[in-house]
């Protein structure tokens, strides 16, 4: 039988890292921590965080800490702090540790892989979740749901039943879809097609319902991702 997951790290404690962080302290208090160095480690130790109105003061470790390896290990950075991240949780990983990331983009998991390997990574992407950071407070309604699995899910392996049932434990919602891949180029789709299109128009989202010139330019960069997946596969 397949030893259950009984310790987490999470690199990364913005809006998602915070939010899955709580839920496995209050499944657990032992069971997860955060890596973090430098101001971060001082910041998050003194601090905590508060999420949904309710103080957590969650385990910090700092990279070099030698201790135990992860059985998880929950990326949740910015796309900018990933190289950051990939050699901060190196003394978490051991023989039997998992990793998933749960940031935008559909590069993170190679990158981890190309240090770690990628018989450690699964494939995983968190959708509709409205969790806001402020401070050191973050907050959210919808809990959203990680969809997560290996690249195909026509039968479930090991490692994706033991962390589907962490998650059931931790009350945290998922889902493994038989397809990840096209998961991944599909959230990929809507990130490019929304928030670039936002972002070089300088309008909010709204302007996506109001205007046909803005769903023009959502439409089109969409499409640009379907042939780039198309070539990629």
């Amino acid at each position: 039988m397949t030893p259950s997951i009984e310790t987490i790290s999470i690199i990364g404690a913005g809006a998602l890292g915070a939010a899955y962080g709580a839920l496995l302290y209050d499944m657990d208090m032992r069971s997860v921590s955060f890596v973090a160095g430098g101001d971060r480690f001082q910041r998050l130790r003194k601090e905590g965080l508060i999420v949904n109105g309710k103080r957590y003061i969650i385990p910090v470790v700092l990279p070099e800490d030698m201790s135990a390896p992860a059985d998880l290990i929950i990326v949740a950075v910015k796309y900018h702090h990933l190289d950051n991240a990939i050699r901060d949780m190196r003394s978490r990983v051991g023989a039997e540790t998992d990793i998933i990331s749960v940031m935008n983009g559909i590069e993170s998991e190679e990158r981890i892989g190309a240090v770690y390997g990628m018989e450690k990574v699964l494939y995983a992407v968190s959708v509709g979740i409205d969790a806001l950071r402020e401070g050191n407070r973050v907050n959210y309604r919808n809990q959203g749901k990680i969809l997560f699995g290996e690249a195909t899910n026509t039968f479930l392996t090991d490692r994706v039943k033991r962390i589907q049932a962490l998650f059931d434990k931790a009350g945290i919602i998922h889902e493994t879809p038989p397809d990840m891949m096209r998961v991944m180029w599909w959230k990929f789709m809507i990130n490019v097609g929304i928030n670039q299109a936002s972002a070089v128009l300088r309008q909010p989202f709204l302007a996506f319902q109001t205007s046909e010139e803005a769903r023009n330019l959502m439409e089109s960069s969409m499409r640009e991702v379907i042939s780039l997946s198309e070539k990629a596969q």
